[in-house]
């Protein structure tokens, strides 16, 4: 068993840490007096807990220190390397939507491509159906004359008569 003070020393860190860490996984403090004790077991789950949040957290800060770094650092044109790579990472999202754009525009062409052969295949069959109409209502002019312009044949007396 060993203190809370003792196993902040061992694992470097504040007693308060300690007490939340105990919070966090649910351990329960023996008290005797005045002094809290944790047992062997609860230690071993602190410092792991503790290791896993340092190594978490540990690279988030090297990474921050080197982005850091990197900035201190400028290009010819006093752009940060920090600058020039959100640059370089927003041109390509902006290349992918420009190519998702294209093929969206793509596939409404051909879309509207199908649509303009349909009608143009609807107009064709209204003219071949206006045209047929029109020929019935109106024969063609040869047909039409020689119903209208009949030569008079010469009837005889008798026929007018009798009506033959």
């Amino acid at each position: 068993m060993r203190t809370i003070t003792q196993a902040a020393e061992e694992l470097k860190v504040s007693r308060r840490k300690i007490y939340d860490e105990n919070e966090k996984l649910g351990i329960k403090i023996i008290k005797e007096g005045r002094n809290s004790f944790i047992t062997d077991a609860d230690f071993l789950k602190i410092s792991k807990d503790l290791k896993n949040h340092n190594e978490m957290f540990g690279n988030v800060k090297e990474r921050l220190d080197s982005v850091l770094e990197r900035d201190r650092y400028t290009l010819n044109e006093k752009v940060t390397d920090r600058e020039y790579t959100d640059l370089k990472e927003r041109i390509s999202f902006l290349e992918k939507q420009i190519g998702n754009k294209d093929e969206n525009l793509k596939d409404q062409l051909k879309i509207k491509d199908e649509q303009i052969q349909a009608k143009d295949n609807q107009i064709n069959g209204l003219i071949q159906s206006n045209f047929n109409l029109t020929r019935v209502l109106s024969p063609p002019m040869d047909e039409v004359a020689a119903t209208i312009i009949q030569p008079e044949i010469k009837r005889g007396f008798w026929s007018r008569i009798f009506g033959k």
